[in-house]
């Protein structure tokens, strides 16, 4: 079983964390708020606490993405996890990787459970690209692998 970690990107990365700053701020102050705390009262508590709550949620779900979202290659499919949410990839639907070499973006076709054809950007680090395909194309060699260069064209 192999493992791949997402790879975001910088401008996502940066509002992930500001939106983590931004959820723990709210959710300090508004927790002084019902203690009181530094002569901040509290006008409303219940709406204090949801809102504490709510915020706290945002900020554990933005540490989850940051930290846990992969891809897993085990034995019988690619599993994409993204915080909280897991979604099963199955080897012998998958038909194509495309890898985009002007913005180096990986394609990975593959047939639906509905049976219509289907595709998502895997978004897995530059060097670890070829190990990836290999990965895939172990478990199911008849996927085919393409480089296309859309400046040539």
């Amino acid at each position: 079983m192999k493992k791949y970690n997402f790879n975001f990107g910088i401008l996502y990365t940066v509002i992930l964390v500001i939106s983590l700053v931004m959820a723990l701020t709210v959710s300090v102050l508004r927790i002084m708020a019902i203690l009181g705390a530094m002569d901040m009262i509290s006008s409303n508590i219940s709406m204090d606490i949801a809102l504490a709550l709510l915020t706290l949620l945002i900020a554990t779900f933005v540490i989850l993405t940051l930290t846990t979202s992969s891809y897993l290659c085990d034995s019988s499919s690619l599993v994409m996890r993204l915080a909280l949410v897991s979604v099963r990839y199955d080897y012998k639907s998958m038909c194509r990787v495309v890898l985009n070499l002007k913005d180096h973006k990986l394609w990975l076709y593959y047939t639906s459970d509905l049976c219509e054809p289907s595709c998502i950007n895997v978004r897995i680090h530059r060097q670890n690209i070829p190990d990836f395909v290999t990965t895939l194309r172990q478990h199911n060699p008849s996927i085919v692998y393409l480089e296309i260069d859309p400046s040539v064209e």
